[in-house]
């Protein structure tokens, strides 16, 4: 209903509508829907103005209530008073205008304050007509607590909003998390437990740890450039394909290893089923006149070399071995194992043998290529005669002083001369291989 103050009746009425003829000491008046109906329960004009003005002013302005219960208590053991308040704010909007909007709760209990306040956005401004909203908790610290634990006190997870009395800093608390997906950008882990864990790639510039045990480690690949056992065995790798080094070494044992081969050898190759040149006439003594034993030069009239023959055909022999000298750590001794074996049948003019030659470079990335020149070379003795003892290995060894950071290359000749074709068929052949290895620590 309205309410109407006048002289006369207001022309645009409704059912209900309350008029107070002024010029009538106030008389009230009620349209009953065809006639205006006198109000015998005279309701004063003042209380009418009155609650008209509030209705006005609640639906057009904010409403906020403050509710504040406060309870003191006297504990029985201690004697001492407590004192707990509880307070409710309610600051809402009804008209959109824009001014602030929120509802709160808080408990002050001696001083201890804790709060929950709902937020119109995430900027703390209590804005209204906001897309976002936020709320907030004033505590030092939140728990969430299993009410159904049995007596029994669940914490699943704490935040603590400052350094709490266990020294542990603001931060949030889990208790035991299962995690479905993550993606974690950084992560500091004080202690790790997996039973399988998979990385791309784990790069760290130190790992540090008393001890390291795994139960099982699986992967592809583990790529390391220095493993340390303790303070006394160090295995170190550089280099790739056949100039790759692995170096072990403990106190005054070192073994450095070349290649993709064995273990423990400083340096490997081997060579299978590669050709040669069958000599028809001539002695193997041609070659090992005087040194280097691997070729021989013709002259002419006036001591001008006319020809250079090379053992095998071949100036880069049949089977040859480089050692760089950015892997030799140590100048010393160093045994040169050399072994060859030949293939085909025998007559009674069958010989066969073999020659070595090094050379050596002063580079530490490169090795001398020059077949004629010679840092050490030397020879098997010649077989002769139709016997099958051709066709067994053949092997020598010797020991040379290399000079740490300067390359060699060593380089084996085979010599056959009427070797004939295999039983089987096709053409003799020549294998075989060439180690390196260290022999003893310099002093």
């Amino acid at each position: 209903p309205r309410v109407f103050s006048q002289t006369s009746a207001p022309t645009a009425i409704n059912t209900g509508d309350l008029w107070f003829d002024t010029n009538d000491s106030n008389k009230q008046y009620r349209w009953d829907g065809s006639n205006w109906v006198a109000v015998r329960d005279v309701i004063s004009q003042a209380a009418i103005t009155s609650e008209a003005s509030t209705r006005a002013t609640n639906d057009t302005a904010n409403a906020t209530a403050i509710t504040t219960l406060e309870t003191s208590t006297n504990n029985a053991l201690t004697g001492k008073a407590s004192t707990a308040s509880v307070t409710a704010v309610q600051n809402a909007v009804t008209n959109g205008t824009g001014s602030q909007a929120g509802y709160g709760v808080a408990v002050n209990a001696n001083g201890a304050v804790a709060g929950m306040y709902l937020m119109a956005d995430a900027s703390n401004n209590l804005s209204n007509n906001t897309s976002t909203s936020n709320i907030i908790f004033e505590a030092g610290q939140v728990t969430i607590r299993d009410p159904n634990a049995g007596g029994t006190n669940i914490v699943p997870f704490t935040v603590l909003t400052s350094t709490d009395g266990a020294g542990n800093p603001a931060g949030v608390y889990i208790n035991q998390a299962y995690i479905k997906a993550a993606s974690i950008t950084a992560a500091q882990i004080g202690s790790l437990s997996a039973t399988l864990v998979n990385a791309v790639a784990i790069n760290a510039g130190s790992i540090s740890t008393g001890t390291l045990s795994a139960t099982r480690i699986g992967t592809n690949t583990i790529t390391v450039d220095k493993l340390q056992f303790g303070s006394g065995t160090v295995v170190t790798s550089s280099g790739s394909g056949s100039n790759a080094i692995l170096t072990i070494s403990n106190g005054g044992v070192i073994v450095d290893h070349i290649g993709a081969n064995q273990l423990g050898r400083m340096a490997s190759v081997d060579n299978i089923n590669q050709s040669y040149t069958n000599y028809t006439s001539g002695a193997m003594s041609s070659f090992v006149a005087s040194s280097p034993y691997h070729y021989f030069q013709s002259s002419g009239g006036k001591g001008g070399i006319i020809t250079t023959t090379y053992m095998g055909g071949a100036a880069g022999g049949q089977i040859s071995l480089d050692i760089l000298g950015n892997t030799i750590l140590e100048t010393g001794a160093y045994v040169i194992t050399v072994h060859m074996q030949t293939t085909g049948s025998t007559s009674s003019a069958a010989r066969s043998g073999f020659a070595v030659n090094v050379t050596e470079s002063t580079s530490s990335t490169s090795v001398n290529t020059d077949t004629t020149s010679s840092f050490s070379s030397w020879a098997t003795g010649e077989m002769t005669g139709s016997f099958g003892a051709h066709f067994a290995g053949k092997t020598r060894q010797e020991q040379l002083t290399f000079t740490a950071g300067r390359s060699y290359r060593v380089t084996a000749y085979f010599y056959g001369r009427s070797i004939g074709n295999p039983p089987g068929g096709g053409t003799p052949t020549v294998s075989g291989f060439i180690n390196v290895s260290r022999v003893n620590k310099s002093s």
